[in-house]
């Protein structure tokens, strides 16, 4: 299971939790991939690069030997093996690729301007992960998106990278319209990582290896 997938097990996805289920038991077949040039995800998968080159030119990298590393990468949870995940780009402190990471950048691209509604004001703090998760007002952004941010921040952190602090959530509709909003890992965030992936881990064993 992962990250992008989280949000569909609580029915906030593009695909129901029983049929998310049956995929992930064989079921029935996956969803196939895009199959033509306007589908949304061929669009997101073909403009990724040019969103994240973007990002760089808005908001740069901290420090001035800092970089973003753009190449994929699965990180497994070391006490969770049927959780990974790939965030779109890791902020990395120097050029080395095995340098500490500092930051997640999760890129999101939508069909449409008026998305960006969904989005708290960009602020150079940040907000609070945990905090804005539990505002029952809703978070910073689309809650689909906290959760998949929450799970792939924690995951990376899990796996001995404590410096990660913070995941940017980039919204790009078009070369004209953007917004970034930066969640930081803050005091509550452990607790909402370890009961998130406590249900998911309970749903998983219900649904996908018993059946139900």
């Amino acid at each position: 299971i992962g990250a992008s997938d989280i949000p569909a097990i609580f029915g906030l996805g593009f695909i129901a939790p029983a049929r998310f289920a049956a995929q992930k038991r064989g079921a029935i077949p996956r969803d196939p991939e895009p199959s033509t040039p306007d589908d949304p995800r061929a669009v997101g998968n073909r403009l990724e690069a040019a969103a994240l080159a973007e990002y760089v030119e808005h908001h740069g990298t901290p420090g001035e030997t800092g970089h973003l590393h753009t190449g994929i990468t699965r990180w497994t949870h070391p006490n969770v093996p049927w959780l990974a995940v790939s965030p779109d780009a890791l902020v990395m402190p120097d050029e080395s690729p095995f340098g500490d990471v500092l930051g997640l950048v999760q890129c999101k691209i939508p069909r449409m301007t008026s998305d960006l509604r969904d989005y708290a004001p960009d602020r150079p703090e940040g907000y609070g992960i945990a905090a804005t998760l539990a505002n029952p007002k809703g978070p910073a952004v689309p809650r689909d998106y906290a959760l998949q941010c929450l799970v792939e921040l924690g995951t990376v952190r899990a796996c001995g990278e404590s410096e990660a602090a913070w995941i940017d959530l980039w919204c790009w509709p078009s070369p004209h319209w953007h917004r970034r909003v930066r969640l930081v890992w803050d005091d509550g965030a452990q607790a909402a990582f370890d009961a998130l992936i406590a249900t998911v881990g309970e749903w998983r064993r219900r649904h996908i290896i018993d059946g139900e």
